[in-house]
Parts: C-alpha cells; structure tokens; sequence
C-alpha cells in the first residue's frame, strides 16, 4: 500500500541521514587531540544545523518548491521527452517477462500502393480501395479487422459517395462473420470536453460494427483510453476497441480511467507487416497462416510528398523510435492484451520520495564536509532515486519519472556551489579591503 511505501522511504531517508551524522561526528574524533577533543566534539551535527537559522531553512524551502515547480513545468513541456522515452524503455528490457507481438498484424498501404496504385495518392484514400482490401482480409479469417484512416465527413462527401457505400457495404458482409473496428472523429471543444463528430459512413448500417477513436495522446507514453463525451456517455479508443472485440476480460483488471496508463512498447520490426499490395494480388493464400485468427490492424505508411519523397505521414517520436501511427496503435493493442500496462506513481507517493531527497540535501549541506564528500553523497542521493524507479517499475509495474526530482537535485547543489563561491569572494574582499 502507498502509505507502507512512504513509510519505507521515510525509513531509508532516517538511515542515510544517520550515516551522514555518524561519518561525520567520527570525522570530528579522528582529528580531534585530547586537548581539544570536547570543545571540537561539542560542535556537533545538530548544533551546526540550529546555527544555520531561520532564513537559511525558509529560503532553502522556497528554493524546493520552486525547483518542483519549475522541473515540473519542464517535464510538462516535454523539453527532455526523448531522455523520459529512453529511460522508459530501457527499464522494460530488465523485466523477467520478455514482450513479442503475438496478436496483431499489420497491413501497410506504402508507397508502393498509394503513389503508383489505385489510391493514386488522393486525399482522403480512395475508399473502395479500403473496402477491396476489407473483403480481401475477410477472406483470410482474421478475428478483428481495424482501419486506421480518417473517415471524418468533409464538404466533398458527395463526390466520393459510391465509393463510400461500396466500404459500408464490405464492412457490413465482414461484420457478419467477424468483429470489425472503424474509427470514429471527435472533437476537444473550448470548454475541454469531447464530442463525437459526423463520419462518412454515420448513414449506412453497418452491422454490429465497433467505433473508435483514433486520436493519439500528446505524450505516447500513454495508452489512449475511453473519454467521457460531453453529453453524458463515452467513446473507446481504436486500440481499446479492438482489444473488447477480441478479450474483453482483458481490459477488466485496468485501473480507474481517470488514471492515466503507460503501453510496454515494441518497436515496428516486431511486429509482422504485409504490404496491403499482397494482400490484393493474386497468391494472398500463403498470407492465411499469418492473418487466420489474428487481429488485422490497416494503416498509412507512404510518404508525404510522393514516392520515397519527404517524412512519413503520421508519425510519432515513441519510446521505441519513431513510428507510424498504426504501430502505435497496435503497440497499445498487445499491451493491453499482455498485461503491460504501467502506472504512474501517486503524486503523494512521488512527493514524498522528493521530501526525502530535500530532507538529506538539507543536511548535507547545513554541515560542515568536505567538498568531496558533498559530492559522493549527491551522488548517493541521484542513486537512491534512480533506484526507487528502478525497484517500483519492476516490484510494482509503478512508472516513477525521476527528472522531475533529479533536476531540483542538481539546481540545488548548483546553487549552494554558486553561494559559496560568494560567500568566499566576500570573505576575501573583506580580508583584503577589495571592494
């Protein structure tokens, strides 16, 4: 539980403490002569702390809350993402359960079949593209099919409607014979709620067709979830969607949904790709052992200014590299359906580790040490919090963001090493009469 958590935290920060007392007092007895030895052992720990005053403990509280305030907008603005990504998937390569892509596959419309195929590189995708390659799939027996385009009504619709009703119409034959998932537009108004915006294929009937959302989080760390609808009811997200047509017990053990939830990621190699060009030709039978009873996710991968020319569309920086929007998207399907699901540590619980951090920071440079010394118990200190990451993601499946805590660390040790510096120039301009 969260307050035994903090109790050992608590209890580790009264050991370290304790050994700093204790180095220190033996320090002050090694050099002492027994002359001098009870006047120099009465200038002990506590003393030199109740000698710092008032206003070095108010300024040092205001310093921390700053520094929190301040790593924290860091980590908000995302100024050292790429480090938390690394850090993130660097701490799920030591876990004793090795993760692989078992459930999902993925079909990709490249460059191949988008600039010099039927799509003809149009925008929006030609959708009786999409549903040639829906009635394709139906015939390799997959257990989900899942799009990964934007269906979102425009003012062209009329233009595209047969081709539109000729998708509702494969989507509707392949719904009858397995689970399918569309994406489903929705909108983040002013007021910061959610609405569900009109699709192409809102009119038809498609059967007992399943909707998600495709939107992706601003931060990939996180699984995207069912959001409330301003309204009242909710929406699934496209990989949430998927996950309740395949195993919906599988979505049983996740927290509350207000908490946010972090994906294992793999990267894009691990998953198994076929070009959508295969999946169309002539031999798609030998693509059966591959598709047959697996989740079937069809996504973008062409790039953006024509064949082999220009970035990628959709894509992501993730913990696993950059990637296209669909592998995320699957990553967050096979981490649902394994049970990688990481949460964030509770904020008391997280504040407590940083109170800790202060409460020996505090200490250590309140009393009188060697500056080396300093410097190995700083380093003690940058050990411990990596450690209470390292121990609460592999004990706990608890994703603990140290940067936060790390960074006020070391602004505080910068700081107290700026201040001596004066406080030393002072003293010299004094002794010297230097102004």
């Amino acid at each position: 539980s969260e307050p035994s958590r903090i109790q050992n935290i608590a209890s580790c920060a009264k050991n370290l403490l304790a050994g700093v007392v204790q180095a220190h007092s033996a320090r002050l007895a090694q050099n002492s002569s027994p002359v001098n030895l009870s006047a120099r052992s009465s200038a002990t720990v506590s003393v030199q702390l109740q000698a710092k005053g008032k206003r070095y403990w108010i300024s040092l509280l205001l310093f921390a809350l700053v520094g929190a305030l301040l790593g924290e907008w860091i980590g908000e603005q995302n100024l050292w993402i790429a480090l938390r990504y690394h850090l993130y998937q660097h701490l799920q390569k030591i876990l004793p359960k090795k993760a692989y892509a078992k459930d999902t596959v993925v079909i990709l419309i490249g460059d191949e079949e988008y600039w010099k195929g039927e799509p003809a590189g149009r925008v929006p995708i030609k959708r009786d593209y999409l549903a040639k390659l829906v009635q394709a799939l139906n015939e390799l027996d997959p257990a989900v099919i899942a799009l990964d385009f934007d269906l979102r009504s425009e003012p062209s619709d009329r233009e595209y409607a047969a081709e539109t009703e000729k998708l509702a119409r494969a989507v509707k034959v392949a719904a009858q014979q397995r689970s399918v998932v569309l994406p489903k537009t929705i909108w983040l108004d002013e007021s910061e709620q959610y609405s569900l915006e009109p699709d192409v294929v809102d009119r038809f009937d498609l059967g007992p067709v399943r909707r998600g959302y495709i939107a992706l989080p601003f931060e990939q760390l996180r699984i995207a979830l069912t959001i409330p609808l301003k309204g009242g009811g909710s929406i699934d997200s496209l990989a949430e969607a998927i996950v309740r047509a395949r195993n919906e017990r599988a979505l049983q053990s996740l927290p509350a949904r207000s908490e946010a939830l972090f994906a294992g990621y793999l990267s894009a190699e691990a998953f198994t790709q076929v070009p959508a060009g295969q999946i169309l030709g002539t031999n798609t039978s030998k693509y059966k052992s591959e598709i047959s009873h697996q989740i079937v996710i069809v996504g973008a991968a062409w790039h953006i200014l024509g064949f082999d020319r220009g970035s990628l569309v959709d894509t992501y920086n993730t913990p696993a590299g950059k990637m296209s929007g669909v592998f995320i998207h699957a990553n967050y399907v096979e981490a649902l359906l394994d049970r990688r699901v990481y949460r964030p540590m509770a904020k008391p619980l997280a504040v407590a580790v940083e109170a800790v951090l202060l409460a020996v920071l505090a200490v250590l440079f309140a009393i009188k040490l060697h500056r080396a010394v300093k410097v190995l118990l700083l380093l003690v200190c940058v050990a411990f919090v990596v450690f209470i990451s390292f121990f609460a993601f592999t004990a706990f499946g608890v994703f603990y963001d140290f940067f936060t805590p790390l960074f006020s660390v070391i602004a505080h040790y910068a700081y107290e090493v700026v201040k001596g510096w004066r406080r030393d120039a002072s003293l010299y301009r004094q002794q010297h009469g230097v102004l």
